[in-house]
C-alpha cells in the first residue's frame, strides 16, 4: 500500500548552484528547503481529510480529525556521496506518535484511503483516495516551491547568513 511518488527537482539553476557547493552544505541546503516547505503541504493534506465527504455515524468525525492531526512531513537523505537524494514525504503517523489530538484514532486511515472488504456481507467498500488525488493535483506546485526555496537557501549558504556556522566549544 505504498502511495509514494518519485519527484526530482531538476531545475537548471538549482543544479548549477548545488553542484558548485561542497557535499555537506548541499545536503544542508536541501534539508532546510524541505523542512521549510513540506510542513505547509502536510497541513494542506490534513485539511483535505477534514473536508472530505463521508457518511456520518452519529455526527462524530473523530477519525477525520485524528488523521488531520497525525499528518506529518519528513525530510531525510537517502544514500551517501554525490548521488545521494533528499527524500521528502508527507504521511500519516499511526499510534500515539501521531500526536495528542490524534490519540490513536487515525488507525482507520488505510481503510478510508484504500477501501476494505466487509466481513459480514463480503462486499467491498471503495476507498476515498483523498491522499492520492491530492498528491496528483499538488505535486507540480510542491516541486516549484521546493526549487524556489532551494535557491533561497543556497544563496544564504553562499553569503554565509545563518547557514553552516562553525560552533566552537565553550561559546
Amino acid at each position: 500500500m505504498n502511495n509514494s511518488a518519485r519527484v526530482y527537482v531538476d531545475d537548471v539553476e538549482v543544479r548549477r548552484l548545488l553542484t558548485a557547493m561542497p557535499e555537506s552544505i548541499r545536503r544542508n541546503v536541501q534539508r532546510r528547503a524541505g523542512n521549510e516547505i513540506m510542513p505547509r503541504w502536510a497541513r494542506r493534506l490534513g485539511n483535505e481529510w477534514l473536508t472530505a465527504s463521508y457518511k456520518r455515524n452519529g455526527g462524530k468525525q473523530k477519525h477525520r480529525r485524528a488523521i488531520w492531526a497525525a499528518t506529518k512531513s519528513r525530510v531525510r537523505p537517502r544514500g551517501q556521496g554525490e548521488t545521494a537524494r533528499m527524500v521528502m514525504n508527507v504521511h500519516v503517523k499511526y499510534g500515539k506518535k501521531g500526536g495528542t489530538l490524534a490519540s490513536g484514532n487515525q488507525r482507520v486511515y488505510h481503510l478510508l484511503e484504500y477501501g476494505h472488504r466487509n466481513v459480514a456481507g463480503g462486499s467491498f467498500t471503495e476507498g476515498k483516495h483523498v491522499s492520492r488525488d491530492w498528491a496528483r493535483l499538488s505535486i507540480g506546485k510542491i516541486v516549484k516551491e521546493i526549487s524556489a526555496e532551494v535557491l533561497i537557501q543556497a544563496k544564504k549558504a553562499m553569503t554565509g547568513k545563518g547557514v553552516n556556522r562553525v560552533r566552537r566549544k565553550g561559546t
